[in-house]
């Protein structure tokens, strides 16, 4: 009787985890440990100041609950441009919330909080797109971006995030 009990239960969740076009993502499809890395440019306005294209890397580990929230740190190193090149490295704590669409899309909104560095706090909103049925990937871009010292006029990367 347990067994079948347990198979039927197995089969209820697997029933559930598909839809008529394939796999059902949902929140729970993010959780654990992820290990991202990103690269781009942003063209930054400071307060009171002009313009600036900088090109940064980034590395990052967040924990993702399955519940629609994440919480991490990460740590920036961007690049002015110039003559002579000149460049600076943040590291922030971030607290996310997050909404998995059932096809594997969704959106993001991180509260970045400045630990060490010249950088402002940020709040960065991101669509993205789980790679696996899984969840053992998912690849991030940003939609919008604000910062406490400045306005980010444009801001392109690829937030490439594993499951560790």
């Amino acid at each position: 009787m347990k067994l079948r009990t347990v198979a039927v239960i197995v089969a209820l969740m697997s029933a559930a985890m598909w839809s008529s076009t394939g796999y059902a993502f949902s929140d729970l499809s993010l959780v654990g440990f992820y290990a991202c890395s990103a690269k781009g440019t942003e063209v930054f306005t400071a307060t009171g100041g002009s313009p600036t294209e900088l090109a940064y890397v980034a590395v990052a580990l967040q924990r993702f609950d399955g519940a629609g929230h994440a919480t991490g740190k990460f740590t920036i190193t961007l690049s002015e441009n110039s003559s002579p090149p000149s460049g600076f490295s943040c590291t922030y704590a971030t607290s996310t919330t997050y909404t998995v669409n059932s096809d594997g899309t969704g959106s993001s909104t991180e509260v970045a909080t400045t630990v060490s560095g010249p950088c402002g706090n940020n709040t960065e909103v991101r669509s993205f797109v789980i790679d696996d049925a899984i969840g053992s990937s998912a690849t991030f871009i940003p939609t919008s971006d604000t910062s406490s010292v400045g306005v980010v006029n444009s801001n392109v990367d690829l937030i490439n995030c594993e499951r560790q």
